[in-house]
């Protein structure tokens, strides 16, 4: 950052401070330097702003895993559904919603990278059985329940979706208390 507000200033300056159009008098070129400094501050400020708004895209890829049309961060802390879904937000994504099952094995596989039980995107909180995307309340197009195991089950009031790493981090119902990591989902190309 330093050599840049160097570089404005040989720009606008010489190596006085004087403005490198000045060949008048003392008034006209106090004045002339002073225009020559607000001119540079105006230049730092517009490049403060453009450092600022690459830091952002930069912090936006950051971390980030891209599949198809999506990119997917893991939450590594631990929290409620609700707690994972706010954190999701935060970063301007949802929890994960798994519509295919090709999607489905790349988000076992990401789950994989962490070290618990990992919370996704659905809930039948609503209706008791329609299990639901949470994100626009539409129905599971595709779905990996453990149905082996007798899920979903709502024993206790489960009504939130989850890979239950106890099941080889299949699809199982948990209530939404718990406290799990999570993977956030958000579409490659934002609108």
């Amino acid at each position: 950052m330093a050599y840049l507000l160097v570089l404005m200033i040989m720009l606008i300056c010489d190596s006085t401070g004087q403005p490198l159009y000045n060949n008048l008098g003392y008034e006209e070129s106090v004045d002339n330097t002073l225009t020559c400094y607000a001119e540079f501050y105006s230049r730092e400020l517009q490049l403060e702003k453009q450092i600022k708004k690459l830091t952002k895209e930069i912090d936006y890829l950051k971390d980030w895993t891209s599949f198809v049309n999506s990119e997917y961060w893991l939450g590594r802390e631990v929290g409620t559904w609700n707690d994972a879904q706010a954190s999701c937000k935060a970063v301007d994504s949802k929890l994960v919603e798994i519509e295919s099952e090709a999607e489905d094995v790349f988000v076992r596989a990401l789950a994989m990278k962490l070290t618990g039980s990992v919370w996704l995107g659905g809930t039948d909180f609503g209706v008791e059985g329609r299990w639901v995307w949470e994100s626009d309340r539409s129905a599971f197009s595709y779905s990996a329940w453990n149905t082996a195991k007798g899920q979903p089950n709502d024993y206790f009031k489960q009504n939130c979706l989850t890979l239950s790493l106890n099941n080889n981090l299949t699809w199982f119902d948990q209530n939404c208390d718990m406290t799990y990591q999570y993977i956030c989902e958000r579409n490659f190309f934002p609108n």
